[in-house]
């Protein structure tokens, strides 16, 4: 039976959830993680058969979710965990072709200091933006309830998620490049 969904990423979450949940309900992570460790020696034979692909995605997803995750913390935390990689130094691949990231002491002796740059991000005018700087706003408690300020905002607003998301990280660029005035004007917008 084909069924007529939706091709987004939540509607798969919650047709794995509920298949899941209906058809083995006792199963636990280590089972589902089990099962995936199979599907992956499939896969390895297989590597071009979508549906081993599809096998070892649904899987994960599931023992994810068993595990408590949701989906928008599978999300942050992957694109967390891409920021730390983007700033790795990596190997080349060892025998068993596995590229590993070089410990950071290593690294840092073996990248030339001309090499040595900071990421940084272009706001919208051109200007240049230290991740650094980012991450060290995070931790600095104003700036942390300026955005939740624009959270209340955009809530009491009723604006959609994605343009929340807008304006908090168009707020939070503004601050860091130095134009809170403008952010606290954009925030008061209708």
């Amino acid at each position: 039976m084909v069924l007529s969904v939706d091709n987004s990423i939540e509607d798969l979450v919650r047709r794995v959830i509920a298949f899941q949940e209906s058809r083995f309900p006792k199963q636990t992570v280590d089972g589902k993680l089990a099962h995936l460790q199979r599907e992956i020696k499939e896969l390895r034979d297989e590597p071009s058969d979508h549906s081993e692909w599809a096998d070892c995605l649904i899987l994960l997803l599931g023992a994810a979710f068993k595990h408590g995750f949701d989906l928008d913390g599978l999300i942050v935390n992957a694109h967390a965990k891409m920021d730390i990689n983007e700033d790795r130094q990596w190997g080349e691949p060892d025998a068993e072709g596995v590229c590993h990231h070089i410990d950071p002491a290593e690294s840092a002796a073996a990248v030339a200091p001309s090499e040595r740059r900071a990421r940084l991000v272009t706001t919208h005018e051109g200007k240049f933006i230290n991740l650094d700087d980012i991450r060290a706003a995070l931790n600095d408690e104003a700036f942390v309830l300026e955005c939740a300020h624009v959270l209340v905002v955009c809530r009491d607003r009723n604006d959609s998620w994605p343009k929340c998301l807008q304006y908090l990280i168009g707020s939070a660029i503004m601050v860091l490049a130095g134009d809170e005035a403008r952010c606290a004007a954009a925030a008061k917008k209708d």
